[in-house]
C-alpha cells in the first residue's frame, strides 16, 4: 500500500466533498463571493445560477467519494509515481466531467 498517495487523495477527495457541502448550505448569489460555478449559462440568470450550483454542489460532493474509492483502491494495487497519476488523472477527469454536465444540465434546461 502506498500511503503518500492514499493520503493525498483521500486529502483531495475530501476538499471536494466539503466544499460541495458547504455549495448546499450557504450557495453563492448570482456570481458575487468567492465561490460558485461560474459559467457563460449559469452567469445567465439567477435560476441557472442557482440551478448550476445546487447540480455543482451534488457532483462535488459524489465526485469526492469517488476519489477517495479511486485513491484507496490504486494505493493497493499501483505503487509510486504511477499510482499519483492515476490519482491525478482522475482529478482532472472528475473535474472536467463536472463541467460537461453541469453545462449540458443548464442547455438542456435553457431549452
Amino acid at each position: 500500500m502506498d500511503i503518500g498517495n492514499l493520503i493525498l487523495g483521500v486529502l483531495i477527495g475530501v476538499i471536494y466533498f466539503v466544499l460541495g457541502v458547504a455549495m448546499r448550505i450557504k450557495p453563492s448569489h448570482e456570481g458575487k463571493g468567492w465561490y460558485g460555478n461560474r459559467s457563460s449559462q449559469s452567469m445567465k440568470n439567477e435560476r441557472f445560477w442557482n440551478q448550476g450550483n445546487s447540480y455543482s454542489a451534488n457532483l462535488m460532493m459524489l465526485m469526492g467519494i469517488i476519489l477517495i474509492l479511486i485513491s484507496v483502491i490504486s494505493s493497493l494495487w499501483i505503487q509510486g509515481v504511477a499510482g499519483f497519476f492515476v490519482i491525478v488523472a482522475a482529478v482532472v477527469l472528475l473535474a472536467a466531467l463536472m463541467i460537461v454536465l453541469v453545462e449540458g444540465r443548464l442547455k438542456k434546461n435553457q431549452e
